[in-house]
């Protein structure tokens, strides 16, 4: 994943873009470099949330594990359905992660960009 999204970066390159094409009515028209910057700003968007995703999944699985290992009130059955559920979840959640990221790179090659660029 590129990292978080950055809204001042990708407001550059759009206002940049915006003036590049003011000089010129071809270049201002140019529908796949507008494709591909639309598609840069849904990208940005799209890992900045599977980031937080991944983040609040992290916190939540310490914040169970916390309660299981301090608190008296589940004994070792349930403590071994909680660990199993949480297991589960973060193989859906992988998969899921696997999918969007296979997802966007056939987008970027549909967009004309070679994919990871």
């Amino acid at each position: 994943m590129d990292g978080l999204f950055n809204i001042e970066e990708i407001s550059r390159e759009f206002l940049d873009y915006i003036d590049n094409g003011m000089k010129g009515a071809q270049k201002m028209f140019d529908q796949q470099e507008m494709a591909q910057t639309v598609f840069k700003l849904a990208k940005d968007y799209t890992n900045t949330t599977m980031q937080m995703m991944k983040t609040s999944a992290e916190q939540y699985e310490k914040t169970l594990d916390a309660l299981m290992k301090q608190g008296l009130v589940m004994q070792t059955e349930g403590q071994k359905l909680m660990t199993d559920w949480i297991n589960r979840a973060k193989q859906a959640q992988s998969q899921y992660w696997d999918q969007m990221e296979d997802g966007l790179k056939k987008m970027e090659t549909a967009f004309g960009k070679k994919p990871g660029k």
